[in-house]
């Protein structure tokens, strides 16, 4: 992906170039239906919800770290 021209490309761009190849690919897998991925996505997030952080719980956490 590095162009050996381009001075200013950099590892960080083979990254981001990395994940938007990704999220290509995903989206092909789903048609590039919107809906399908939308729907996609919240399935991962319900299986894998304790992973993501939730600001509501926010307080809850506050108080036990003190």
């Amino acid at each position: 992906m590095c162009d050996p021209i381009d001075e200013s490309w950099t590892e960080a761009d083979d990254v981001i170039e990395e994940v938007r190849e990704i999220r290509r690919q995903i989206s092909a897998r789903y048609d590039d239906d919107l809906d399908k991925l939308f729907d996609h996505y919240m399935e991962i997030q319900k299986r894998h919800a304790h992973r993501f952080w939730d600001p509501r719980a926010r307080g809850d956490q506050d108080k036990s770290a003190a």
